[in-house]
């Protein structure tokens, strides 16, 4: 199956969490609260504007699929107000990406299939070879997806060799 996976950006007009708060760059992690992960930019300090990660779950968090752009961005400003109560005074504008909304996407990525199994996609079969990052070593993550090209090139440089 495919992750649920979701992140959503926050412009502020702005840097209150700096200018009122003193935090500078990080992740606020709550179980009260249901936004994932919440994220501080580590850059542009000072300056004028900035962005913020205001959600980055992945499915385990409050089930937003379901709701509209609006509903979305309404529960995350909800949320985050429990701990910056400025942050709507603040809002600009945002952004969303729901992976498995995406058309022919499905999900973010494909979830780890195991060992056994990923050995087995990794094999060719025939003419047909598979070099994803979900049958690397690293699933989900790009690191993942070159080490299994590069094991993919490599399984058909072996082949082209041998003649």
């Amino acid at each position: 199956g495919q992750s649920t996976s979701a992140k959503m950006g926050l412009q502020m007009r702005r840097r209150f969490w700096e200018e009122d708060d003193g935090i500078f760059g990080g992740h606020l992690w709550s179980r009260s609260l249901q936004l994932g992960e919440f994220s501080y930019p580590s850059n542009d300090y000072f300056s004028e504007k900035g962005v913020l990660l205001g959600y980055y779950g992945n499915g385990n968090q409050a089930n937003l699929s379901d709701k509209s752009v609006q509903g979305r961005l309404d529960h995350v400003l909800t949320q985050a107000s429990k701990v910056h109560p400025q942050i709507r005074d603040e809002f600009e504008s945002a952004y969303s990406v729901w992976w498995e909304k995406v058309p022919y996407s499905l999900g973010a990525y494909g979830r780890t299939p195991g060992l056994a199994l990923r050995e087995q996609l990794s094999k060719p079969d025939g003419r047909i070879y598979l070099g994803s990052a979900g049958t690397g070593t690293r699933p989900a993550w790009l690191e993942g997806a070159i080490q299994a090209a590069w094991r993919t090139v490599e399984t058909l440089h072996d082949r082209a060799m041998k003649g």
